[in-house]
């Protein structure tokens, strides 16, 4: 199927529809939406370490989000219940417009794994690692509006990482951009295949230290000493 949409671009409008919180009731409720295929992100805490910040953790997509989301699903079971936020995202791309009636459905759903792909890989989240270290190979160009799970228009994003627009061209680069009352833009190299945005390093975070030495001990770590005038070396009892 990739040969299928070689040398075109993906210019995708992702409507995201939100917050589900109560993990047993995702699949039933995704029912009654009649909602089919599309992306999904977790947002919340990872196992075990409930004290953290809420984070993106997960992004994905399936021809069929209730069966998807349901117990089964690895990362929605490694994310605690605390706190837990469960988006899910209706692409909305010109092919899909124009093929309303399923006549074109391998080129359509390229289109959303393409689309997936790259919010993956600009996107901070943290248990989509092997699919981050290769930009996407044709330019993209997504807007995201949120929702409530009713359709009401949502004014502010539910996770401050997560910008309005990704745009992205694989020779000139591109940018994510935040709309609101306090705009912003981050600027992407072109075939930059590293992670564009992220936390800080865990060394940073004081939470985060103290967490990581209460599960796993305290870190030893070896002191450097300058050598002494005299030429002798100092060695550590």
């Amino acid at each position: 199927m990739q040969e299928a949409i070689q040398g075109e671009q993906v210019a995708s409008i992702v409507y995201w529809f939100g917050p589900f919180r109560d993990k047993s009731s995702i699949p039933s409720d995704i029912q009654k939406k009649c909602w089919k295929h599309g992306v999904y992100l977790i947002i919340g805490r990872h196992k075990p370490f409930f004290l953290f910040d809420k984070y993106l953790q997960y992004i994905g997509e399936s021809s069929n989000l209730a069966v998807r989301l349901s117990d089964t699903h690895d990362k929605l079971r490694r994310v605690s219940a605390v706190g837990l936020q469960v988006w899910v995202g209706i692409v909305q791309t010109d092919l899909i417009r124009k093929s309303p009636d399923d006549d074109d459905l391998p080129r359509q759903y390229q289109q959303i794994v393409e689309t997936e792909s790259a919010l993956i890989h600009f996107m901070p989240t943290r248990l989509n690692i092997d699919r981050k270290r290769h930009p996407p190979s044709m330019p993209v160009l997504i807007r995201s509006y949120w929702k409530t799970k009713d359709g009401n228009a949502l004014s502010k994003r539910p996770h401050p990482a997560w910008p309005d627009l990704i745009e992205y061209h694989p020779e000139n680069g591109g940018r994510l951009v935040w709309l609101g009352n306090r705009p912003r833009v981050k600027r992407i190299s072109s075939g930059k295949s590293k992670k564009i945005l992220g936390s800080l390093p865990l060394s940073r975070y004081k939470p985060v230290k103290e967490a990581v030495k209460f599960v796993y001990g305290p870190r030893k770590v070896p002191r450097t000493f300058k050598k002494p005038k005299n030429d002798q070396e100092t060695h550590l009892a």
